[in-house]
């Protein structure tokens, strides 16, 4: 994938960018279909060595570019923070599967292993604990490890 990367960062359409994002441009970029979309946010993220935030239109384009951000890098560089499948003011279902993947996803943010963020505008506008918060609050468990 290194390879392909390669490549592909040196078309002339990804030097424009690198140039326009360089301006501090409003940067609008259309036709993107399948996985190119992964190769524009690793590009940037690369190139620019700076975290990035990828608002995707709903949860299910989230979870795909996350899969391909993971193929083309390694999975704790990216991380997917899913919407909550309840709508406001109703009290929905408790699923812990999806609590886990929003507290896995916020965790890596925290600690410095994540440094995309892939979500959708439902999940953006959830509220999260303060990162403070969060952090007092973890507890690292071990296989094999004693607790009192």
């Amino acid at each position: 994938m290194v390879k392909l990367s390669a490549r592909i960062f040196g078309l002339p359409e990804f030097e424009t960018l690198h140039q326009e994002v360089m301006r501090r441009s409003v940067v609008k970029i259309r036709g993107v279909y399948g996985s190119f979309a992964a190769f524009i946010t690793l590009f940037l993220h690369q190139t620019f060595e700076a975290p990035v935030l990828a608002i995707l239109p709903d949860n299910e384009s989230a979870e795909k570019l996350t899969d391909d951000l993971q193929t083309l890098t390694t999975p704790a560089t990216s991380a997917f923070l899913p919407a909550d499948e309840v709508v406001p003011f109703d009290r929905g279902l408790f699923t812990p599967a999806l609590y886990s993947q929003r507290l896995n996803a916020l965790t890596n943010i925290l600690e410095g292993k994540s440094r995309i963020l892939v979500v959708s505008p439902q999940a953006l506008i959830r509220r999260v604990e303060a990162p403070s918060t969060l952090q007092k609050n973890l507890l690292r468990l071990n296989v094999g490890e004693e607790m009192d």
